[in-house]
């Protein structure tokens, strides 16, 4: 006996890139988490930093509207190509295409983003222990991916 739901029908390659991608941008969202908690815990150690915080918090609330706008355009193309194969249909060749660019755009956003945060947690970001050096060097790893790569479609 085989399972005939829409998961087994769903084209593997446009579910592998946008589970990649979905678990890159999680990443992102826990660094910038763990990045807000850091940069006011420097703030309160140091009030000399004071000047420093709306710089900070400017770019953390720019990398999230960014994060949040590449993860809406992947879940919006998977759904769309979904809601087909729960009717029992498959989706043209231009609808998984648009999975697979907004799962490569998904996951550049989030390595970007995360690149350019990083300056901002200063030397807890380097120590091998920190979570925040943990999820930089996990989501370097993930972007290597061929399935992400920008080469190859």
């Amino acid at each position: 006996m085989f399972a005939n739901g829409p998961l087994y029908k769903f084209p593997f390659v446009q579910l592998a890139e946008a589970l990649l991608a979905v678990t890159m941008s999680g990443m992102a969202c826990h660094f910038i988490d763990l990045l807000e908690v850091l940069v006011k815990e420097k703030l309160q150690a140091d009030p000399n930093r004071k000047k420093d915080y709306p710089l900070a918090e400017k770019a953390i609330s720019n990398s999230k509207v960014a994060l949040t706008n590449a993860r809406t355009g992947l879940y919006r193309s998977v759904e769309e190509a979904w809601l087909r194969y729960e009717k029992g249909e498959i989706s043209s060749d231009e609808e998984l295409n648009k999975i697979t660019i907004s799962a490569k755009q998904c996951a550049f956003v989030s390595r970007t983003e995360v690149e350019s945060l990083y300056p901002w947690a200063g030397m807890d970001a380097i120590i091998p222990e920190t979570d925040l050096n943990r999820i930089w060097r996990d989501i370097h790893t993930a972007s290597q991916h061929i399935l992400l790569s920008p080469f190859f479609h």
